[in-house]
């Protein structure tokens, strides 16, 4: 008997180990999901509040921080802007897809296979937006395509200008244009690499009350089912009873 009450008691505590490592391995994963789309937020919002009077690896300036997140924010931003232009924020729905699978305990894939097709495509991206807009803008460090995205561009702007002919020169810009960014936008999908749940989850919209059908079976139909009047009873009538003679004392 204690033999058995000894190899139970080793088996309880065993499973309870295993629990303790699922349990501490579920909670780690729901962590670092959660990170991801924290720091996916924290990014959007370092993009959208970016000031380039704000001080960075680009500027050098001694005046308050504008950006949101302070300091970080913006040496965060001006850095994805100096590298990929505005199609940087494209590389904020990766983030936010990896750190959802990390927080439902999915396998997360070849992301190192993705994180590099979707820098691809915002590369690509951010070249078609530079050839589109080919100028300077102010308040963009790198103009539309970053460093890496303008850099693309001038060497098939280099191209498209040997041509020496402007009214050959112009359609090839243009085809340069969507060709690029119809391959910026593939690889972006590719690396993005939504999974059959994953789309079905991001395109369903809120369900609606169920609302009350019509019943539109033939009128002939709905009477055979219904039932059938029952005959009204006769009312059972009660004879009244004899009056009573009452005798009174004398």
């Amino acid at each position: 008997m204690a033999t058995v009450a000894g190899s139970a008691r080793q088996e309880r505590g065993a499973q309870w180990r295993q629990d303790l490592r699922r349990g501490a391995k579920r909670s780690g994963t729901l962590l670092g999901g959660a990170t991801l789309i924290v720091v996916a937020l924290l990014l959007l919002t370092a993009l959208v509040t970016y000031k380039p009077t704000d001080p960075s690896l680009n500027t050098a300036a001694a005046g308050p921080v504008e950006n949101w997140l302070g300091a970080p924010g913006a040496y965060a931003s001006d850095l994805l802007l100096s590298l990929f232009g505005p199609p940087a924020g494209l590389l904020l729905p990766l983030i936010i897809v990896l750190g959802l699978r990390l927080a439902r305990g999915a396998d997360m894939g070849r992301w190192g296979r993705a994180l590099l097709l979707a820098l691809l495509g915002i590369v690509f991206m951010g070249t078609a937006a530079a050839l589109l807009f080919n100028e300077a803008v102010n308040g963009l460090p790198a103009s539309w395509g970053g460093a890496l995205g303008l850099s693309l561009a001038q060497l098939i702007g280099f191209g498209i200008t040997s041509i020496g002919q402007p009214d050959i020169a112009e359609p090839f810009r243009v085809a340069a244009v969507g060709l690029t960014a119809l391959t910026g936008l593939f690889l972006w999908y590719l690396g993005l690499g939504l999974r059959s749940e994953e789309r079905k989850w991001f395109t369903t919209r809120r369900e609606r009350a169920p609302r009350l059908v019509q019943d539109e079976r033939p009128i002939a139909e709905k009477r055979r089912e219904e039932p059938a009047e029952r005959p009204a009873r006769t009312p059972i009538i009660t004879a009244p009873e004899p009056p009573r003679t009452v005798i009174a004392d004398r």
